[in-house]
């Protein structure tokens, strides 16, 4: 028995040193901070989700599920040479029998104490721009503050991502004083950054939490989860209308317009004539909409076990009245929709939806709602 708790033990430390790796990817992918070696921390960080998941005991219908997302993230390897998803896989699947709120406090605190690392590195001139000065494509110059991220966006979805793991775990606890000052961080932080969309997704985040938090009656109701899928149908309706018809109808044109330009580039780069099944060996220029580089760098399968899987997330979080888990969702597929570069990254804990897999991939629908509530 002794033996046996020891293994977990390492387990577990193994797994939590595998996901400071990754949140180290994180930032220096998204900062002006050069990671050496970054492909061998990244296949470090497997072995370590690798070694956890050797001291962990699954079932016979968990290996099943294992298996068969094994193959598809096998398939995605052998034919374009891309290890993404079985990294992903590994991930989620080590993190069986981990207290999440573990999970996310060590996300949480990395990823803070490595913005607070990049900021400080730029406001002090050590290294990184502090701003930006050049035209963003709206026609003029723009000074838009960086802070040592590689864009001013970044600093934004940064923002949005540090509010995401601060509400899973501070959520219950929060007043309207702490929404109210979110609010005000949030408005300052636009004037700076000039992000549309890191603003409005955060906003939205905030006001979505102080609402399952001061409204009970909707955490209690079906709302917060159909307004979720309507959520993902409208991601992917954006979506195929820019992979169908581009900018080229009148409506598409304005709605285009309101997206800086995001469903001319699907057309241009990722149209759907161009999706198929299965993922091909070959580059994409540069999609702001993640939906769209999803199905065309990983064929219409893949995309298509990541939209069900969005689904059974939305229907598992319903019947464990699991709100502010679904108004994370939520935002997180609208960051999706607008700016790939944040979500589709090298650390896989770009995306906090496999974040929320940790959970959610093993666990029974026979749960009672205080078991999973956050």
């Amino acid at each position: 028995m002794q033996i046996i708790k020891n293994r977990e033990k390492i387990g577990n430390i193994l797994f939590f040193i595998g996901i400071i790796l990754e949140i180290i990817i994180m930032m220096t992918d998204h900062s002006q901070i050069t990671l050496p070696l970054r492909g061998r921390v990244a296949h470090l960080a497997l072995v370590l989700f690798g070694c956890k998941i050797l001291t962990t005991k699954y079932t016979k219908k968990e290996w099943i599920i294992i298996a068969l997302f094994g193959l598809l993230g096998a398939i995605s390897y052998l034919i374009c040479g891309d290890e993404y998803f079985i990294r992903a896989i590994v991930m989620v699947i080590a993190a069986k029998e981990i207290e999440l709120k573990k999970i996310a406090k060590t996300i949480f605190l990395s990823a803070l104490a490595g913005t607070t690392i990049i900021i400080v590195l730029s406001l002090t001139g050590t290294l990184g721009i502090m701003v930006d000065i050049r035209n963003y494509g709206r026609g003029v110059e723009e000074a838009r503050w960086c802070l040592g991220f590689s864009h001013a966006n970044n600093v934004h979805d940064m923002f949005w991502y540090l509010l995401v793991f601060y509400f899973f775990l501070e959520n219950k606890r929060c007043t309207w004083v702490h929404y109210l000052i979110l609010t005000i961080g949030n408005m300052v932080l636009y004037m700076l950054t000039i992000s549309r969309t890191g603003m409005l997704t955060a906003q939205i985040l905030i006001v979505g939490c102080a609402i399952v938090r001061y409204l009970p009656w909707i955490v209690k109701s079906v709302l917060p989860y159909i307004t979720s899928v309507i959520g993902l149908v409208g991601c992917m309706y954006i979506t195929m209308l820019g992979g169908l018809h581009g900018r080229f109808t009148p409506f598409t044109e304005k709605l285009d317009n309101m997206l800086t330009g995001r469903l001319e580039m699907v057309w241009e780069f990722a149209p759907v004539s161009k999706w198929t099944w299965f993922p091909q060996s070959r580059d994409l220029m540069y999609v702001d909409n993640g939906f769209a580089r999803l199905f065309y760098l990983y064929g219409i399968v893949i995309g298509a076990v990541y939209l069900a899987l969005l689904l059974y997330m939305i229907y598992h979080m319903y019947r464990t009245r699991n709100s502010v888990g679904v108004v994370i969702l939520v935002t997180s597929m609208l960051v999706t929709v607008m700016e790939s570069s944040f979500i589709w990254n090298t650390s896989l804990l770009c995306n906090p939806v496999f974040f929320q897999l940790f959970n959610e991939w093993y666990k029974s629908h026979k749960e009672t709602v205080n078991e999973v509530r956050v």
